[in-house]
């Protein structure tokens, strides 16, 4: 018989008498958005898997109001609640590490649980940026990114009454945007953008979570691939992060270990993880596009 597919067998790590202290990082992305969203924990259990988001009506007055003019009931004094639905679904991940490997190998159970736990943290992270070609209202690069479209967006965010304006706005860049951005803020001779004390994403700081420094007065900014695409254009998020979108997410992934014996030999980690993300107000956010 054939050996069972994508088992992760003693091959597939390096051995020898001597390792380095050396281990090169795997090259793909972090975990890059849930700091930029509203969040929430599941329903408990026996409770169900949705939870509601309750959005805020409102009344408006008539005026003016004649003296001593008897004002009836109107259609704009009627307050309506509506709400948007949070519903939990599982990222997944499966991986087997034959009896090999577990014996003679150096990867362990423990590995593959953190590295299942890194992938669903990506597979959270696309589901965020991608709600980015969701918002209705856009911002279209000439060609690459400029401050003077970041600018739009903020002022388009904040003409549509968005509450709280006094919170950074958080945008999610590619590389390539990050980059023009930071090249148009060193090669600037405007105040305050001489000032590198005042612009943090000038400075070296270490990139925790996609963090790349701060605009002042405009927004925070994080930068991550694998956004999507439309006619040669990334297509990113800036967003108020307490008002555009929300998530219920689970505290940990919920991991199964099985031997496996008559399937191959191999021991089986399977990683579940439930969560969702959705769009709260169409209006806190905007779909910057630029060139990829």
């Amino acid at each position: 018989m054939s050996p069972v597919p994508y088992v992760t067998e003693l091959g597939n790590t390096v051995q020898g008498s001597l390792l380095s202290k050396i281990i090169s990082p795997a090259f793909v992305k972090g975990a890059v958005g849930v700091n930029s969203i509203a969040r929430d924990n599941l329903p408990g259990k026996g409770q169900g898997n949705t939870k509601k988001i309750v959005k805020e009506g409102y009344i408006s007055v008539t005026n003016p109001n004649a003296e001593s003019e008897p004002l009836a009931i109107g259609s704009g004094a009627e307050y309506t609640e509506t709400s948007v639905t949070l519903t939990a679904a599982k990222a997944c991940v499966v991986s087997g590490i034959s009896l090999e490997q577990e014996r003679f190998g150096t990867l362990t159970e423990d590995k593959m649980m953190e590295l299942a736990t890194q992938a669903v943290g990506r597979a959270v992270s696309n589901d965020i940026i991608g709600m980015a070609s969701g918002f209705s209202n856009g911002v279209t690069a000439s060609s690459v990114l400029t401050l003077q479209d970041l600018y739009t967006g903020q002022f388009t965010i904040f003409n549509s009454n968005t509450p709280n304006q006094e919170v950074p706005l958080h945008f999610i860049g590619s590389p390539r945007a990050i980059s023009k951005i930071k090249t148009e803020m060193a090669t600037t001779g405007a105040t305050p953008w001489v000032n590198e004390s005042l612009l943090d994403i000038l400075v070296n700081l270490p990139a925790t979570g996609g963090y790349m420094g701060s605009i002042p007065g405009l927004c925070d900014v994080y930068q991550t691939t694998g956004h999507a695409t439309t006619g040669g254009d990334d297509q990113m998020p800036l967003m108020h992060p307490m008002w555009a979108l929300a998530g219920m997410f689970d505290a940990l992934p919920e991991f199964w270990i099985q031997k496996r014996g008559a399937e191959g030999f191999y021991t089986e980690v399977a990683a579940a993880y439930f969560y969702d993300v959705v769009e709260v107000n169409d209006a806190a956010g905007v779909n910057v596009r630029a060139d990829t």
